[in-house]
């Protein structure tokens, strides 16, 4: 489940995601993953790559991975 803040403060901001984090961070399912791809249209193709921006733990990554070269960034 998706927790909601609302501040402006940068403190507040970072102590949620530390709160988060140590936590274990989100984690979306396998199911998930798999309808995101199949959303996105990937198949296992030559040359395609998938960059995740906020990827988290690299869940939909790990997914991609055999269908496409994967790079991912998070906080």
């Amino acid at each position: 489940m998706i927790e909601r803040i609302s501040t402006r403060d940068k403190r507040e901001v970072e102590k949620f995601y530390d709160r988060k984090y140590l936590a274990g961070g989100y984690l979306s399912g396998e199911n998930f993953n798999m309808r995101a791809l199949s959303l996105l249209g990937l198949k296992q193709k030559e040359n395609s790559i998938l960059l995740d921006i906020a990827c988290g733990q690299g869940t939909l990554l790990q997914s991609a991975e055999p269908l496409v070269e994967t790079y991912g960034v998070d906080i």
